[in-house]
């Protein structure tokens, strides 16, 4: 059924032909019992159809002769559907061109998400892929899913089925603004490389050689993933530089803390899914989305300012040894730790 149901049927039914709607054809037809898209009670003796109940004898579909049967068969069915979209019906198939003009997108990134695994193949006719609204339903989850910040990766796992509810809604939290993440006019701030630069001040290769060395991490694979928490530290390098440490020093820095916060947050985040996650989802508890992002949202500013003031003490620490003797710190260390056996 085209109208009536919603779905296309390449070869035209009786019941298909009745509900067309040729205003043209109602004129000059044989004159009928009943009036196109009409709902007459059954005259005796009249066929039945599925779908669209009784057809009275000597309407426009009484008979594969007759005017409107004829003309639907010489019709091709690309014309057919641009007719129905001009009166506001869904055709329900789609060309490629089509569907990315019904869901806003260009066709391009129609074809990106197919090779990502994001969207289904079409149904394919000879040389032709038709879409139908399965496709224009996922183009529009996608949207939504981009909207909300998730990147592509995980907007895969969660189309195809792979997260359940408590995970996806620990996808969004991480996703979106964590608390100590500025947010202006209720959304997070977010802005591509190039205007991370702008706002900085920095040159777009600086930024690149922070990116290679773990000093400036992107948020997934979004089009914007860079934070006003991303342009403090590009500032706070910045700072560095100005104060005369070289940059070759400072990115060997980079490497350094990178190569040990690795270590620490891969362990975090362990820790996080074993005595967090597992058993909530193993609970069974209706709450247990909920009750993880909290836990979440609760555990990160922790984590964070436990590091911080971890990292700030040990700074001072260092600092303090070489200013006492020259002595590296952890020299000063052993040294504290052997006096402690002695003792």
């Amino acid at each position: 059924m085209i109208a009536a149901r919603g779905r296309h049927d390449p070869r035209p039914s009786c019941g298909d032909r009745a509900v067309l709607r040729w205003p043209s054809l109602v004129a000059h037809s044989p004159s009928p019992q009943w009036s196109i898209g009409s709902r007459p009670g059954p005259g005796p003796g009249a066929p039945e159809h599925p779908e669209q109940g009784p057809v009275p004898t000597g309407s426009l579909c009484a008979g594969p002769a007759s005017t409107l049967g004829a003309f639907a068969r010489t019709v091709p069915a690309t014309r057919r559907w641009r007719s129905q979209r001009g009166m506001g019906i869904d055709p329900v198939r789609y060309r490629v061109e089509e569907l990315a003009d019904r869901c806003g997108v260009t066709v391009d990134t129609v074809r990106f998400y197919q090779s990502r695994g994001l969207l289904p193949r079409p149904q394919r006719e000879g040389r032709v892929g038709w879409y139908s609204r399965t496709h224009v339903e996922r183009l529009e989850r996608i949207r939504d899913l981009k909207n909300r910040g998730f990147s592509l990766g995980l907007i895969a796992r969660i189309v195809s089925g792979e997260l359940d509810p408590s995970e996806e809604a620990l996808a969004l939290a991480l996703a979106g603004p964590l608390p100590g993440e500025g947010v202006v006019g209720g959304a997070q701030e977010t802005m591509t490389l190039d205007a991370l630069a702008v706002r900085t001040g920095a040159s777009r290769t600086l930024l690149e050689a922070l990116k290679r060395e773990g000093l400036l991490i992107p948020r997934g694979d979004e089009e914007d993933p860079y934070t006003a928490e991303d342009a403090r530290a590009v500032e706070a390098g910045l700072t560095l530089l100005e104060a005369g440490v070289p940059l070759s020093e400072l990115l060997a820095l980079a490497r350094d803390h990178d190569e040990a916060m690795r270590g620490v947050a891969e362990h975090a985040v362990e820790l996080f899914a074993r005595y967090i996650r597992d058993p909530l989802q193993q609970s069974e508890d209706p709450e247990a989305p909920q009750r993880m992002v909290a836990a979440l949202e609760a555990m990160l500013p922790a984590a964070d300012a436990i590091v911080r003031h971890h990292f700030r003490r040990r700074l001072i620490a260092a600092a303090s040894a070489r200013l006492a003797d020259g002595a590296p710190a952890r020299a000063l260390d052993a040294d504290d730790a052997e006096g402690r056996r002695a003792g």
